[in-house]
C-alpha cells in the first residue's frame, strides 16, 4: 500500500470506546459515536489518511464525512470492497499502541508495593494504592487489592488519554450522579476487552503525576500533620516549595480536579512537577521516575516529621482482657468476633467522654471504612445497645477499645485501623491539635459507592 493507512476493526467490549482501531504502532479510540461508522469501514479494514491523524492528534470530533478522501483510495483499488454510505460523528483520541497491553515492565512497582505494603507504619489492611505509567498506559493497583503481597494481577491497565478526558468532562450536578458516570468512563477507560478488575478510585490523580511510579498511602505519622488543625503551615515550614498542601476535598474526580490546579500552579511556578503532595484528612502521594528516588522522598519525609514531634504514641498494647467482660461486651452488641486494645495512652483518652473527644469523630475515610462512622462511648458494659452502635468500635470507660466484626478478620482490621486513629489523634498534639473529617465529607463517604465497594471487599 503506497497511501493511508489501514488497520483491523476490533469491537471494545469492555463498555469503553465503540471501537479500538489498531493503526501500526498506534490505537485510535472512537467514543460517543452518533450515526454509523459506515463512512470509514470497509470489508477487512479501516483507512485513515495522515489528514485524519492530525485531526485525530488535536483531540476535535471528526464528521466521518471528512474522511471521503480515505474512500475514494478504496474506489482507487488501495484496498478492495465498495463503502457503505452513512453518517455520524464520533470523539477519536490518538494513543500509541506497544503491542500486548500486559508488556510492560511492572517489576519496579511490584517491589515499592511490596516494600512499603509490608510496614505496618505505612500501610494497613487494604490501605494505599501504587502505579506505573508509560505515556499511553497506567497500571493501577486494583481496588480492594493489598499492597503487601500484589503482583502483576493486582494491577489493571488504564488508557492514559481517556482519564484526561475525564478532567474537563461536563458531569451531573448531583453527588451520586455524577460518581457513577465518573466510575463509568473510569472502568470503559480500561484497556482490555472484557476486563473485570475494578481500578483504584484515585485513578484520575495517579495519571495527573507526570513520573513513572506513583505511591499513596495513609501512615498515621503522615496523617497526623493532615489531620492538625495547623497542618498547612507546619507543611510549609518544614517542606517549603518541595511539597503541596490539598486541602480537605471530596475524594474521586472532586478532588483529581483540585490537584489538577494547585500542580499546575505549582509547575507554572517553578518549572518542576509535583513529587510530594499531602491531601489533608488524607494522606500523601510521593512521585518519580525510579524506585531509589521513591525511597529517598519517602524516607525524607518520615524522618522530618518524626523530629517534629514532640509527642509519640504507644508503642506496644494490650490485646486480652478479662474474659467475663470481653464475653458480656460482645453478648451485649451482638457480634461474633470481638479484638481488643488497650495502653496507658489509650486509658488516658478514655478517662471520660471529654478526654475521648479526638477521637470520637473520624480522621480519614479508611478509619470509615473498617471501622464505621463513629465509635460508641460507654461507661459500662450495661449500656451497650447494639441498634445503637454507629460503627464497629466500643470505648468503654477506664478499659479499653473493642471493635467489632462477623469474622475474626473483620473485627482485627477494625481495631488496627482504630488504634491507627488513636495514633493520629497523638501526632497531631505536635501540629496544633487533632482535627476530624468534616461533617459533610464524612457524610459523603458514608454513601459513596467506591467506598461501599471497598468495604464489601474488606469483608472478603
Amino acid at each position: 500500500m503506497k497511501k493511508g493507512v489501514v488497520a483491523a476493526l476490533m469491537p471494545h467490549e469492555n463498555g469503553g470506546p465503540e471501537f479500538a482501531i489498531l493503526v501500526g504502532s498506534y490505537t485510535l479510540l472512537f467514543f460517543e459515536l452518533s450515526g454509523k461508522m459506515a463512512d470509514v469501514v470497509y470489508p477487512g479494514g479501516v483507512a485513515i489518511s495522515l489528514i485524519d491523524i492530525a485531526r485525530v492528534l488535536l483531540g476535535r470530533k471528526l464528521m466521518f464525512g471528512c474522511v471521503r478522501s480515505a474512500q475514494q483510495r478504496f474506489k482507487q483499488g488501495i484496498h478492495g470492497g465498495t463503502p457503505h454510505k452513512s453518517y455520524g460523528s464520533a470523539t477519536m483520541l490518538f494513543c500509541k499502541h506497544k503491542g500486548d497491553s500486559k508488556t510492560m515492565d511492572l517489576t519496579g512497582i511490584i517491589r515499592i508495593s511490596n516494600r512499603y505494603g509490608a510496614d505496618p507504619e505505612l500501610v494497613l489492611a487494604g490501605g494505599g494504592n501504587t502505579s506505573a505509567k508509560d505515556d499511553d498506559t497506567i497500571y493501577i493497583k486494583c481496588s480492594g487489592v493489598g499492597l503487601a503481597t500484589i503482583d502483576e494481577n493486582g494491577f489493571v491497565p488504564v488508557w492514559r488519554a481517556l482519564l484526561d478526558k475525564a478532567l474537563t468532562k461536563d458531569y451531573p450536578g448531583d453527588d451520586a450522579g455524577r460518581e457513577a458516570a465518573f466510575l463509568a468512563d473510569v472502568m470503559a477507560a480500561r484497556t482490555t476487552p472484557g476486563e473485570t478488575r475494578r481500578p483504584s478510585v484515585e485513578t484520575l490523580l495517579h495519571n495527573l503525576f507526570a513520573q513513572r511510579y506513583v505511591v499513596h498511602l495513609h501512615p498515621a505519622l503522615i496523617n497526623g500533620l493532615t489531620c492538625g488543625k495547623s497542618g498547612e503551615r507546619k507543611l510549609k515550614e518544614l517542606f517549603g516549595e518541595r511539597a503541596l498542601w490539598i486541602p480537605v476535598t471530596r475524594p474521586g474526580l472532586t478532588l483529581s480536579r483540585v490537584c489538577h490546579r494547585v500542580m499546575g500552579e505549582h509547575f507554572a511556578r517553578s518549572g518542576q512537577g509535583a513529587r510530594l503532595v499531602f491531601l489533608e484528612n488524607h494522606g500523601v502521594f510521593v512521585a518519580a521516575d525510579t524506585e531509589q528516588e521513591i525511597a529517598e522522598i519517602l524516607e525524607q519525609t518520615v524522618a522530618t516529621l518524626r523530629e517534629a514531634v514532640n509527642v509519640h504514641p504507644d508503642r506496644s498494647y494490650a490485646e486480652t482482657f478479662a474474659q467475663s467482660v470481653m464475653k458480656e461486651v460482645g453478648q451485649r452488641a451482638g457480634a461474633e468476633h470481638l479484638s481488643f486494645r488497650s495502653s496507658p495512652q489509650i486509658l488516658e483518652f478514655l478517662r471520660n467522654r471529654e478526654a475521648a473527644s479526638d477521637l470520637m469523630l473520624p480522621f480519614t475515610p479508611d478509619q470509615i471504612v473498617y471501622c464505621g462512622a463513629e465509635p460508641t462511648y460507654v461507661e459500662t458494659a450495661d449500656e451497650i445497645e447494639p441498634g445503637a452502635l454507629r460503627g464497629k468500635i466500643i470505648l468503654l470507660e477506664g478499659i479499653g477499645i473493642f471493635a467489632l466484626g462477623q469474622t475474626g478478620k473483620e473485627a482485627e482490621t477494625a481495631a488496627q485501623l482504630f488504634l491507627d486513629a488513636v495514633k493520629i489523634a497523638v501526632y497531631a498534639r505536635s501540629f496544633g491539635g487533632a482535627q476530624p473529617m468534616p461533617a459533610d465529607l464524612m457524610q459523603f463517604i458514608i454513601h459513596w459507592e467506591a467506598e461501599a465497594y471497598r468495604q464489601k471487599e474488606a469483608r472478603k
